[in-house]
């Protein structure tokens, strides 16, 4: 990718990437926002009941290796299309009724899109500004942002509309619909400006993965990204059901997720304008994660748990964004490689969450589920402590 190339370009397809990562951000917080609603209509028990959030996630990591091995083939801005129209017309579909099989398989193809998306967006502006971490926290105080308005949205959907929560996924759908178009006139009109073709020498070969998924200096990185992706698993979809029932917080529902996503996006963006440094971030952040985390569990008020709450995700909001930009500048020759198989190492974790998180619910009830989530970034910190950052 060149930004000198073609400015207007550049400038549209980086508008096409961000919106793309609100409506990613739109379908994350409708998992957890119309976790309840999906669990009582469906009557789901035990880890079924993370199964919707789950087949998301497990999808995503099926369009992650997808897009590895088609990278250089084909020009990420019509993959990128692609993803979007694909997932723009599962979402609309869902507003029909019909039986949780039907739900799920719906579910199976956004998950397919959100890993385009996914995958795609963190790559490309990788690649666009290459060793800039302060940009990659603001693609993704986007995702913040979307999470702190969605949920208001789906809530006045599901109390003004006759069709409740699959109305949400309409909007969703809808909005999808739009970026996709927007998208696609950029892939035909502009991709030939911004991007071209990988040599076939640079395509991604199950060779190239292998090499950098066995890499020393990344491992560390690795293992901390797959449980940190447990830990953002539960905060995105488990938190309203912490809230709801393990506190009795039914008054703050609406506002649960809104300030699980205000702190990533206050966190991000403050990083941004502070740009600190990445490595010492996180070995002196992810301890104070964990410990408020824990401290939210303890403490009987739903508002003292919520600011809580607020506090541990603040210190993990810029983790993801560190880590890839710290993992590509370990492997320049390789970036695109590293950063779409950090990132789907992170979502391995985040799919086994939904079962586990869903299971220890059933048997020891939600607040006591919530140490999982606490444990995995205690030892995401642990591994990050291993991390060493070449000068």
């Amino acid at each position: 990718m060149d930004r000198s190339s073609n400015r207007k370009a550049v400038l549209l397809y980086t508008i096409c990437i961000y919106a793309g990562m609100w409506i990613l951000a739109s379908i994350h917080s409708a998992a957890g926002a119309l976790q309840t609603e999906v669990i009582n209509v469906f009557s789901l028990r035990d880890s079924v009941k993370g199964l919707p959030s789950g087949v998301v996630t497990g999808f995503s990591i099926v369009s992650f290796l997808c897009v590895l091995f088609t990278a250089g083939r084909f020009f990420k801005s019509r993959m990128l299309a692609l993803g979007l129209g694909i997932g723009a017309a599962a979402l609309c579909l869902i507003i029909l009724p019909a039986p949780f099989a039907v739900f799920i398989a719906l579910l199976c193809v956004v998950g397919l899109s959100s890993g385009v998306i996914d995958s795609l967006s963190s790559a490309v502006i990788s690649e666009l500004y290459p060793g800039k971490g302060s940009t990659m926290c603001l693609l993704h105080a986007t995702y913040g942002c979307a999470g702190l308005v969605m949920p208001f949205v789906f809530k006045w959907t599901m109390s003004s509309g006759s069709l409740g929560w699959r109305s949400t996924y309409l909007i969703v759908g809808l909005c999808m619909g739009l970026v996709f178009v927007g998208e696609f006139i950029v892939s035909r009109r502009f991709s030939s400006m911004i991007e071209a073709p990988t040599d076939k020498t640079r395509r991604v070969t199950p060779g190239l993965l292998l090499k950098v998924l066995l890499n020393k200096r990344l491992l560390p990185i690795y293992i901390s990204a797959f449980l940190g992706g447990i830990y953002l698993n539960t905060m995105l979809v488990w938190t309203p059901r912490f809230i709801e029932f393990g506190h009795n917080g039914e008054e703050y529902l609406t506002w649960v997720l809104a300030c699980v996503y205000l702190a990533i996006t206050v966190s991000r963006l403050a990083m941004f304008v502070l740009k600190p440094d990445m490595i010492l971030f996180l070995k002196c952040g992810m301890p104070v994660c964990a410990v408020a985390l824990v401290g939210a569990i303890l403490v009987k008020s739903p508002l003292i748990a919520l600011i809580a709450l607020f506090v541990s995700i603040f210190f993990i909001g810029p983790v993801i964004p560190f880590h890839v930009t710290i993992a590509g500048e370990m492997m320049p020759e390789n970036r695109f490689v590293v950063t779409v198989s950090l990132m789907l190492i992170m979502m391995l974790g985040q799919t086994v969450a939904s079962p586990l998180i869903g299971k220890a619910e059933s048997l020891w009830g939600i607040n006591n589920a919530m140490y999982i989530a606490a444990g995995a970034v205690f030892f995401s910190w642990l591994a990050s402590l291993m991390i060493r950052r070449e000068r």
